[in-house]
């Protein structure tokens, strides 16, 4: 028998009335259409011939803009829309608004003053007039610099799309060997785009935010970028990204943006790279600095200086490394010098390199290494297969263990004298620097005891510095701190003062810093290294936080964050949307005298575009703070509203169930916590109960939709 139910759901499907094609496209738009998306210009294909409105340069603008598109109608749906609209063969166009809802249409080509003049019948103004107005105002707000400047070059994008043949893409076009009309042509559609950088690039850290934007620029090849986008001001950004590179020489970004900047400025490799010095203990080089080198000598096909290079880089000393990073770093190093030996045809040595790429590679020999090995090894036969073939086909070992170190000092003491002396020589300033796993004092086991006093002769109270069983000095007078300091770095300088001694000599090197930051955190609590955690922490701006056992001292980092929350306000000012600066500013806040409010200083920044979607985007430490000041002032009604505003401006594009990718299960878990829980919390109690429930099935079926299939 036929179970009802089911019988029931099938004869509603069969009766429910069948999507036609113009609601099936509309309910599609709306899915794919972006947050920023106002306005879209439907046309059917006839009245779409040659992009036409690529030619009208306002239009382009608007487009440029991407708060503007167009859309071409599928053939299906163009005749439905017509049927339903009366429309005979005569061009049409409709205007659609962000939801998707019919505003205006009309006959005809629509020109961009036509359209433009609809379009502020309705309440619209073009994005780029609000945002010189804000820039009036704010000159140095590198979001609305940016945002021009990306903006107009998609503008020259658009100028230059009926330029390029059979319909290829702008950048197709400019990849080409251009005469000098093409070059005049290009030259002019990127007019403006100079004054763009220039302007930008007056904007402290504006490197950190624009590495996307510059890298599409670095498209253009060198020959017709520097003609294009005007040499002197690439080579002004160049000289300062080559600056922050010798502050900085770790940053892999910052290599890459360096070489973009220098081939589009015009200038060969060759004349000069960033005096970039790597930190003690930093594993050298960088993965980019490798490939700049190898590819400027690649490109020139002078494989012998590619492996001259990179053997320079691999006689780098990087003593004291992450053997991790190190031996990556070595493994790549590797496989590009297995690719010029193998240009070189010499293939012993090439199949050597590959094999040490392949067992300092480990797990990642699989990915990337035996890739970029292969892609430089032609195919090869004979005696040739028989080196290369079982590095290709076998599993590869596990990475290799770190080598050994040798054994830290042992400062021991031998016979019960000196015992308080012994213990303030431990607390002592002058032995402060060495670590744990540098130095341990304490007093001799027996048994070793009897050895060295039968092997010394010694009688009386004594003392002795030993590695592993090797007595490397010793005597029978306790020395002062500062002597017996001077006795351990005989032996070789600890980590420690080696950075101290390396930052004597660049104080701005800001990976040196953080290294010894990082060092010296772990060391707290120690009052004979905390001001200098202190002076790096504020030079760095870096969080701080106490724990185990660990209370920052008061007095020492309220007057740090005096010095470092006014500079971090000023580049707030400038980068609201940073979250690195916010959650610098966030944790210095708690440790300032006054503990500034969160809310108070986000109220004060000036925001481009809408501010419900930039508070959705802050930090949530930046959220949490705030909560925290509001449920403390019992301050409800403006708890609803800013986290209201949040909540507004998060995205909750329904993607279907399964279909979000991992870091966005990750958001949604972030916001729902930091956003969501908080406006929930004020809302009851605001006693606002409808909104409650309200909220709660919005934020359930926003979390339901979970983390695609792999």
């Amino acid at each position: 028998m036929q179970n009802p139910a089911i019988l029931g759901a099938a004869l509603l499907c069969l009766s429910a009335p069948a999507q036609d094609p113009w609601s099936a496209w509309l309910e599609r738009l709306k899915e794919r259409r972006e947050p920023r998306t106002l306005w879209t210009l439907v046309l059917r294909g006839q009245d779409a011939p040659g992009d036409w409105w690529l030619q009208d340069d306002l239009l382009r603008r608007l487009i440029a803009t991407q708060e503007f598109r167009v859309e071409r109608l599928p053939e299906p749906a163009a005749r439905e829309l017509a049927q339903q609209r009366g429309w005979n063969k005569d061009a049409r166009w409709l205007l659609l608004s962000h939801d998707a809802s019919r505003q205006a249409e009309g006959r005809g080509r629509p020109d961009g003053e036509a359209l433009l003049s609809e379009l502020r019948s309705m309440g619209f103004a073009p994005r780029w007039e609000g945002r010189e107005r804000f820039l009036r105002e704010h000159p140095e707000h590198g979001p609305a610099r940016l945002e021009a400047a990306e903006e107009r070059f998609r503008l020259a994008l658009n100028r230059l799309a009926n330029l390029s043949p059979r319909g290829g893409s702008a950048l197709r076009l400019l990849n080409q060997r251009l005469d000098a009309q093409a070059l005049a042509q290009a030259a002019a559609a990127f007019q403006g785009i100079q004054e763009d950088l220039a302007r930008l690039s007056e904007i402290p850290l504006w490197w950190e935010r624009a590495q996307g934007f510059l890298g599409r620029l670095f498209q253009i090849p060198p020959q017709n970028a520097a003609a294009i986008l005007g040499g002197g001001q690439i080579a002004t950004m160049r000289d300062q990204v080559q600056a922050a590179l010798e502050r900085e020489p770790d940053d892999e970004g910052l290599w890459n943006l360096w070489a973009g900047l220098n081939a589009a400025s015009g200038r060969d490799l060759r004349s000069g790279l960033p005096s970039a010095l790597p930190a003690p203990g930093q594993a050298w080089p960088p993965e980019a600095l490798a490939t700049i080198l190898f590819e400027a000598s690649a490109g020139r096909e002078d494989w012998s200086g590619a492996l001259a290079a990179l053997d320079a880089l691999r006689a780098v000393d990087s003593e004291g490394a992450d053997w991790d990073e190190l031996r990556l770093s070595r493994a790549y190093l590797e496989a590009l010098r297995a690719r010029a030996l193998a240009r070189l045809g010499r293939w012993e040595e090439c199949a050597a390199a590959a094999a040490e790429a392949r067992t300092l590679g480990g797990p990642q020999w699989r990915g990337y290494l035996s890739t970029l090995i292969q892609r430089g090894i032609p195919a090869s036969t004979g005696e040739r297969k028989t080196l290369f073939s079982s590095l290709f086909q076998d599993e590869p070992p596990p990475p290799p263990a770190a080598p050994p170190r040798p054994p830290g000092l042992r400062l021991l003491r031998l016979g019960p004298a000196w015992a308080d002396a012994w213990a303030r020589l431990g607390r002592s300033a002058e032995l402060a620097p060495w670590g744990p796993a540098e130095l341990s004092l304490g007093p001799a086991p027996p048994e070793l005891e009897r050895d060295l006093r039968s092997k010394y002769g010694w009688e009386g109270p004594a003392w002795a510095v030993l590695r592993g069983e090797d007595v490397l000095v010793s005597g029978e007078i306790l020395l002062e701190p500062k002597d017996m300091a001077a006795r351990l770095e005989a032996q070789g300088p600890p980590v420690l003062q080696r950075l101290d001694r390396f930052l004597e000599r660049h104080p701005e090197h800001l990976t040196a810093r953080r290294y010894r930051l990082d060092l010296l955190a772990e060391r707290m609590p120690n009052r004979h290294l905390e001001a200098r955690l202190a002076e790096d922490a504020r030079r760095l701006r870096a969080r701080i936080k106490g724990g185990d056992g660990w209370t920052p001292e008061p007095g020492l980092w309220q007057w740090s964050a005096l010095q470092v929350l006014p500079g971090l306000e000023v580049d707030l000012a400038r980068w609201p949307d940073r979250p690195d600066l916010w959650r610098s500013w966030v944790s210095w806040a708690r440790l300032h005298p006054r503990k500034p409010s969160a809310l108070d200083l986000a109220r004060r920044l000036p925001v481009w575009g809408p501010e419900s979607a930039w508070s959705a985007r802050l930090p949530a430490e930046v959220h949490r703070a705030v909560a925290e000041e509001l449920r403390d002032t019992q301050r409800a009604e403006e708890m609803r509203q800013w986290f209201q505003a949040a909540w507004d401006g998060v995205d909750k594009t329904r993607r279907g169930r399964g279909s979000l990718p991992r870091f966005l299960v990750r958001l949604r878990k972030e916001q729902k916590e930091s956003i969501a829980d908080p406006l929930r919390e004020a809302l009851v109690a605001l006693k606002r109960d409808a909104e409650v429930q309200a909220l709660d099935r919005e934020v359930a079926e926003w979390m339901a939709e979970g983390p695609a299939a792999r």
